[in-house]
């Protein structure tokens, strides 16, 4: 009994350590990744860019790991709410490796804050100011323009998403101007908006373009 004991609490232990070991990874490459792209803190850049960096950074990291990763964990980081999750779970483990990045964008963060610069748009939480906004990459299906633009694309599983240009962000110009086009490649950071469909006359979701880079 104490023989099979001890081989259990063995593999236990074993488990979390290499659980560990997975997320020490996806720090360093994360770390790495925002250090290659030499983004200026000290220059005009917004709170939210430098957000959309450290996420793409940290989401690429995690599918390159995510056969390491346990399927219960994998669960947990579903949809925009496990995406804060994961970018939390990351960041702390981050801190020790680049604290000059994450101490960085905190201070971005609440100088926009202070000045009250884009509040209800930052694509960055109010309680935690290092989690992860959805993120589609995604190529353009078709552009509608009625009373707003929609952005039909299709993400790499080939899934249809339709996203509606309600309000302005940094590079809103790419849509007033007309420089996406159909094919175009795209990485879009979205909010999701509970909106009465006078078509099918009920409340749904709907996802509302905060942050748009053309590849």
């Amino acid at each position: 009994m104490k023989y099979i004991f001890s081989c259990f609490l063995f593999f236990f232990v074993i488990s979390i350590v290499s659980s560990q070991d997975v997320y020490d990874k996806i720090a360093n490459e994360s770390c790495s990744c925002i250090k290659s792209k030499k983004v200026d803190f000290t220059k005009n850049i917004e709170a939210k860019d430098m957000q959309i960096n450290a996420g793409l950074c940290i989401i690429d990291s995690y599918t390159a790991y995510k056969s390491e990763i346990s399927e219960s964990d994998q669960l947990q980081y579903s949809g925009s709410n496990g995406l804060r999750k994961l970018g939390e779970k990351v960041a702390i483990k981050m801190m020790p490796i680049c604290p000059e990045v994450l101490m960085s964008m905190g201070r971005k963060y609440l100088d926009e804050k202070d000045a009250k610069v884009n509040q209800s748009l930052e694509i960055i939480n109010e309680d935690s100011p290092l989690t992860v906004s959805p993120v589609i990459r995604c190529s353009v299906n078709s552009i509608e323009t009625k009373q707003f633009i929609t952005l039909k694309v299709k993400d790499k599983d080939n899934r249809i998403h339709n996203l509606l240009f309600l309000y302005p962000f940094a590079t809103a110009s790419l849509l007033t101007d007309n420089e996406i086009k159909i094919g175009d490649e795209l990485t879009v950071g979205y909010s999701e908006k509970e909106m009465y469909d006078p078509i099918s006359k009920d409340f749904k979701y709907f996802k509302i373009i905060t942050s748009l880079i053309k590849q």
